[in-house]
């Protein structure tokens, strides 16, 4: 014969509840921010393989996890960027001349002049996030262990 016993969240549901109560925003942080270092390392990987062509590295070192907004109960983070070409990597857009009549680079070795470039989206943080959502809730889990 088994010997065995369940285990009902509803039966816990007060406990856990009264630790939430407890739990300020400012406690709960660091879980967030644990979720955002995934993101981070994620879309630090995404953009060596997708767009990595500048030898600076300057979109991919400059990707960080800012503290957002903490309430009583809740706390949030960002995860981005302030490099002035990032968008149009990760939206795609058109580029167009506008000191001068023409945009003038090389290309192959080849000098082109045009009115403008259409630059395709190529995303690297939101699909960071979107494909990481397990990654996320685990390393958030982590820190909300410590927490109880």
């Amino acid at each position: 014969m088994k010997t065995t016993v369940t285990i009902d969240s509803s039966a816990f549901s007060a406990d856990i509840a009264a630790i939430l109560r407890r739990t300020s925003g400012e406690k709960l942080l660091p879980a967030v921010k644990a979720g955002g270092f995934v993101v981070e390392g994620a879309a630090e990987i995404n953009i060596r393989e997708k767009l990595y062509r500048h030898p600076t590295g300057n979109l991919m070192n400059s990707i960080n996890v800012k503290a957002g907004k903490t309430t009583a109960h809740s706390a949030s983070v960002t995860i981005g960027t302030n490099v002035i070409y990032a968008a149009i990597h990760e939206f795609g857009g058109t580029i167009k001349a506008k000191n001068a009549p023409y945009l003038c680079f090389v290309v192959d070795g080849n000098f082109v002049k045009t009115k403008s470039v259409e630059i395709p989206a190529r995303p690297y943080l939101r699909p960071a996030l979107n494909d990481n959502k397990g990654k996320i809730v685990q390393a958030m889990g982590v820190q909300l262990a410590k927490l109880i």
